[in-house]
């Protein structure tokens, strides 16, 4: 027993040198001066290094929001400057000013502040003074500054409600809520048009700059990408919809360039329009049929789509391939999830002609669920058969088991990526690892910086050691008898196919995109219903704050008419920094390593709560 003990306690150290080993080499790689021509080329605004043939442990790594936000940091100007913020005042704190100020009639001290509600425009209040000895009230004057049509404020309310995902309904319980005058809907939907209005220079210029950025990254380090003026790119796409389930009536797609991560284009979808909805019970079929002709030609239909909500992903992705021309670029390459015939259709579609064919990688992440969802498939398959590979004896495939299999094997099509030959072994290495006994080893395909066996034999230690490793392997890892690796190997076979693993060299993920779609509901909340109109403000304004922060929120509100003054522009720049150091700290291998222990961790603790309450009492269609 106490050799047991001391070689869990020498297991647990290792573990704890390479952790504090792997943080040094990190903290030392940030305070080191940038050396080499890709890290010259990174600090004067170019997001990524060249493409590596193999797998580094050397290089540290940089967050997506640093590439991104740095650069756009770095081009941020005070174009507009406000000598007084907005804020909030109680008005009644207001009263003191005026007490001892003369009348300007009698000369005596006393004028009380009063506000006329009938004056009032939305959260824009009419002010003026009354004295209290002789009557006399002075011209009212607004507490907002009229900017052509519109008070700024009410604007400024509009834009910013927007931009944080509330409409005219959720403005008006803040109103309520903080005992202040509230808009009407007529004066916030104008309002809100306006701001519609701004999308597309909004769009255009986002875009461009961010395509400028791309074809610069190019120009650095991936000349040959250029044929002419075109250049190719691989890029990831993805589609999204304001519904859960496949009945949404808008949805959206976007494409984000995989080196520099920053969105090149999108395209939005509606099957719905409002006054389409309404003139069709009010009219005849003759006249619906006339007026709908008149409403599409004017431009004010907001439905640019007829078919399923399932395949306005395939639309979208027709639509940004078909006008990739349109910016000088071809997008050869694309990850994506095979969830929607997107590359089927792009094939049909065929934009760039015979001599230029797309080719589609994986997203890895949904590669790596294939074999979970895989081996659930096969436990619960088996199970029916009356053949058991899961429970509690040793060697069982448990669900924990199936977690880190998974991730054993997004790790290995992650960092074996030079190849097709790396990476099956990489994966296979992790299977015959899983599955070593003492009677019979299979470490033939193991790497000694993970694989304990591998690491014992090099370090010259006992082989009781190595007995007693091998039992808590066993017991705590992914130890899989040989009754249940007959089964799981067919799984394993199938996801190392060559044509498959052969679409995983990028070794990239389609996170961007989810985190875009996460930008863009955030704004535009799914529980509520939205149209064309309103999801095309969430995206634009969640593009702008994906490519460069706050200065493209900044920017679109400017461009809306809520000009940005110094205090603006500081929070801006304080989220900024706090979005880098979070998006860094997540980035950093020891916390990345924190994060999964403490999911597995999670799902020990929840099997073994549910197994205390004698299985699950919650399944959908169970009881």
């Amino acid at each position: 027993m106490p050799a047991r003990g001391n070689g869990k306690r020498s297991l647990k150290q290792r573990m704890k040198d390479k952790m504090k080993q792997l943080q040094a080499v990190r903290w030392a790689s940030r305070s080191q001066p940038a050396q080499s021509s890709a890290d010259h080329e990174q600090q004067n605004g170019h997001s990524l290094p060249p493409r590596q043939e193999g797998p580094t442990t050397s290089t540290p790594r940089v967050s997506a929001s640093k590439r991104k936000l740095n650069i756009s940091q770095n081009n941020s100007s005070d174009d507009y400057c406000a000598s007084m913020p907005t804020t909030i005042v109680d008005l009644s704190t207001l009263q003191p000013l005026f007490s001892s100020v003369l009348c300007k009639e009698c000369h005596s001290e006393g004028l009380s502040l009063m506000w006329n509600r009938n004056l009032s425009k939305g959260f824009s209040i009419s002010l003026f003074t009354k004295c209290e000895h002789c009557g006399d009230m002075s011209p009212s004057i607004l507490t907002s500054k009229k900017v052509e049509a519109y008070y700024e404020v009410n604007r400024r309310a509009v834009g910013a409600g927007l931009s944080i995902g509330i409409g005219h309904g959720q403005l008006q319980r803040f109103s309520e809520a903080m005992d202040m005058p509230g808009m009407s809907e007529r004066a916030f939907r104008g309002h809100f048009n306006f701001i519609h209005t701004k999308c597309d220079i909004q769009k255009n210029a986002i875009l461009s700059a961010a395509r400028d950025r791309v074809r610069a990254v190019y120009q650095s380090d991936c000349v040959e990408a250029f044929h002419g003026d075109i250049l190719d790119v691989a890029v990831s796409f993805d589609g999204t919809w304001g519904k859960r389930g496949y009945t949404s009536k808008t949805g959206a797609g976007a494409v984000i360039e995989v080196r520099t991560g920053l969105v090149i284009d999108y395209h939005i979808c509606s099957l719905h329009c409002q006054l389409c909805s309404v003139n069709k019970g009010k009219m005849t079929d003759g006249e619906f049929d006339q007026w709908l002709q008149q409403h599409k030609d004017s431009g004010a239909c907001t439905q640019n789509y007829s078919g399923t909500s399932g395949g306005m992903e395939v639309r979208c992705a027709k639509v940004l391939w078909g006008r990739s021309l349109d910016h000088s670029m071809r997008y050869t390459e694309f990850v994506s999830d095979g969830d929607a015939k997107v590359f089927q259709s792009l094939c049909e579609l065929n934009p760039y002609g015979d001599d230029c064919a797309i080719v589609k990688e994986e997203c890895v992440n949904h590669v790596a669920k294939r074999l979970g969802s895989g081996l659930r498939t096969l436990k619960s398959t088996l199970a029916k058969q009356k053949i058991t590979i899961g429970g509690r004896a040793v060697g069982s495939l448990t669900d924990d088991k199936i977690g880190k299999l998974q991730a054993f094997y997004n790790k290995a099509v992650r960092s074996a990526n030079s190849s097709v030959e790396e990476m099956s072994s990489a994966i296979w290495a992790s299977f015959y690892h899983s599955i070593s006994t003492d009677e019979k080893p299979q470490h033939h395909l193991c790497s000694p910086e993970w694989c304990f066996f591998l690491s014992a034999v090099a370090e010259g230690r006992p082989v009781h050691d190595i007995h007693q490793q091998r039992l808590e392997h066993r017991k705590r890892s992914t130890f899989l008898n040989s009754h249940v690796a007959s089964h799981v190997k067919a799984v394993y076979e199938r996801l190392t196919r060559p044509e498959l693993l052969s679409r995983c060299l990028l070794g990239k993920t389609q996170n961007p995109n989810e985190c875009l779609h996460s930008l863009i509901w955030s704004r535009c909340p799914k529980h509520l219903f939205a149209g064309l109109k309103r999801v095309d403000i969430a995206t634009t304004f969640a593009v702008g704050e994906f490519n460069e922060g706050s200065r493209g929120t900044h920017t679109f509100l400017n461009a809306a008419g809520c000009f940005s003054g110094t205090l603006q522009r500081q929070m801006g720049r304080k989220r900024d920094s706090a979005r880098i150091n979070k998006s860094e700290r997540a980035a950093g291998e020891v916390q990345e390593a924190r994060r999964k222990k403490r999911k597995l961790a999670e799902q020990r603790e929840r099997d073994y709560q549910e197994q205390l309450e004698g299985g699950p009492l919650y399944k959908s269609g169970s009881f």
